[in-house]
């Protein structure tokens, strides 16, 4: 694997987004809707992990197809119940999701609430973050980076959404995985030669986009190097 880390990080994203295109049957694309109250790590990446394994098969496809588009909303859950029946909660109510839809189906919530800014930088927990998917343990263990100098906790909240919704749609996470979560300030060296290698894309996820401090370049934002490859039968959990 040769080429400069913009030009493999450029190969890299076309590569995900062909991959993400051609995802299921043609059709539109569908769309989540994220209201935020408060965050904690752990319990926003099991919740992210858990609403994308419930997600059915067809409009997991069209979510992928869409790039897996969210959008973050600031409110309180609980005040929006009666009139928008949330597809998932998370631990004490602090975060609600709903979706996949159409747009047009989650304008009156969009409407409703002003979108979740969060321009602070983003202070990331010390030490390792482990997240255990809903499910009987399956021995099978992840390990994500993610980059956290000059982002914003909005950013932050982005990065991790895409990568863990579509680490779970691809089938690298399924019930009962461990996901150990690191952060470092840039993901570069060694480990963004893994993230870009070809031969191991199928048993890596990552989130590239533009650099916010460079518009012009490209940076990798969080890396996912999952236990099994999507394509890989369940092991058997030993009992």
């Amino acid at each position: 694997m040769s080429g400069s880390p913009q030009e493999l990080l450029a190969a890299a994203a076309v590569a995900r987004l062909e991959d993400a295109a051609g995802s299921g049957t043609a059709g539109p694309g569908l769309s989540v809707a994220v209201v935020v109250q408060d965050f904690e790590a752990e319990p926003f990446f099991r919740s992210v992990i858990q609403f994308a394994l419930a997600v059915p098969k067809a409009e997991g496809e069209a979510w992928q197809r869409a790039f897996t588009r969210t959008i973050f909303l600031a409110g309180r859950p609980d005040s929006l119940a009666q009139r928008f029946t949330a597809d998932l909660n998370g631990p004490a109510g602090s975060v609600a999701w709903y979706g996949p839809a159409r747009e047009k189906q989650l304008r009156n919530l969009s409407r409703m609430l002003r979108a979740f800014q969060g321009d602070a930088p983003v202070l990331p927990p010390p030490g390792s973050v482990l997240v255990r998917a809903p499910g009987p343990p399956s021995g099978t263990e992840h390990t994500a980076t993610i980059a956290t100098r000059d982002v914003s906790f909005a950013g932050y909240l982005v990065h991790t959404h895409h990568l863990f919704a579509e680490a779970t749609l691809r089938g690298l996470i399924r019930p009962g995985d461990t996901i150990r979560v690191e952060h470092r300030g840039e993901l570069d060296g060694p480990l963004i030669r893994t993230a870009l290698d070809p031969a191991l894309a199928p048993g890596v996820q990552t989130r590239i986009t533009h650099d916010g401090r460079d518009p012009d370049r490209l940076r990798l934002y969080a890396v996912l190097v999952a236990g099994r490859k999507g394509d890989e039968p369940c092991k058997p959990t030993a009992s």
